[in-house]
């Protein structure tokens, strides 16, 4: 998987993370086609800016020509306020069409991370993402034209969030379903998931119809010879304090939810520092205290 600098249709430089985990193209690279991957990292593009990426994450089975309208899934939501500059950990919803490779990728994320590059700071922000090529462009929030949020939304993108504690979870509920014009997006926090958006079909050529795969899962980046953040709760799914994903269904094309009876594979790309749970009764626990370098 590689990273790429991107430029906002405004123009404006990016440095872009939060990838899309396209397991499936390594390992058609690689010459054991195993659904085993370990120790798998991302770095910043040619000129290389020395950033590594970890996920943990349920993705959809290769080729299996399923296609997709959309998700809902609810995050728990974790406060880890030692991160550093260059460092990210988040957990997302990723909303994509893939064809025939990376570079035509056309994908939507929606979750919550803490970015200290981005926001100056080390709190937790709900967040939105697109892009429509590859990443090549596209942009967080409403930084770009793009991403329409609706008046009075009850949620904005790059609002901070409540953090979990041991006494009390707090949790970001995550709605987003394709109609005849645009992807919706519904969210809220500790309660039902309103309106705030969409991602008109105008934006997209593949994602305007249907998108091949949704995945959710954990995603930390770091920059080489630093230690990898944490990810989730900083604990392992096996803990009782383990980061969770609830109630999870895909939705179909009349916009109704339904339940992933199939085998969903899972990925880590670092078993040494991170995990996921089963997945089990529409939910899995995922997470780690990070620790990895590259």
């Amino acid at each position: 998987m590689r990273m790429q600098k991107s430029v906002c249709s405004n123009g404006q430089k990016l440095i872009m993370s939060e990838f899309y985990p396209d397991f499936y193209e390594q390992m058609e690279r690689s010459s054991n086609n195993s659904l085993t991957v370990t120790n798998t990292s991302c770095i910043q593009d040619d000129q290389s800016d020395g950033l590594s990426s970890y996920y943990a994450v349920y993705q959809p089975a290769y080729k299996t020509q399923k296609t997709y309208y959309g998700t809902t899934a609810a995050f728990d939501i974790y406060d880890h306020a030692n991160l550093v500059k260059d460092q990210i950990t988040s957990g997302i919803i990723w909303v994509v069409n893939k064809q025939e490779n990376y570079d035509n990728i056309e994908a939507i994320h929606v979750g919550w991370h803490v970015y200290p590059s981005r926001y100056n700071d080390t709190k937790t922000h709900f967040f939105v993402y697109w892009t429509p090529d590859g990443y090549k462009t596209g942009c967080y929030n409403t930084d770009c034209p793009g991403f329409e949020l609706i008046q009075n939304a009850q949620l904005v993108p790059g609002s901070v969030l409540p953090t979990s504690t041991a006494q009390q979870r707090h949790t970001l509920t995550i709605e987003i379903y394709k109609d005849s014009d645009a992807w919706n997006l519904y969210a809220g926090v500790d309660s039902p998931a309103n309106k705030i958006g969409q991602w008109h079909n105008s934006l997209f050529k593949n994602l305007q119809d249907v998108a091949t795969d949704i995945s959710f899962g954990g995603y930390t980046e770091s920059p080489n010879k630093i230690l990898s953040p944490p990810m989730g709760s900083g604990y392992l799914p096996d803990s009782i304090a383990a980061a969770s994903v609830k109630y999870i269904q895909y939705i179909d094309e009349k916009g109704r939810p339904y339940d992933i009876t199939w085998e969903l594979p899972s990925h880590v790309s670092d078993p040494r520092c991170y995990s996921i749970g089963s997945f089990e009764n529409r939910q899995f626990t995922y997470g780690g205290p990070g620790g990895c370098t590259n």
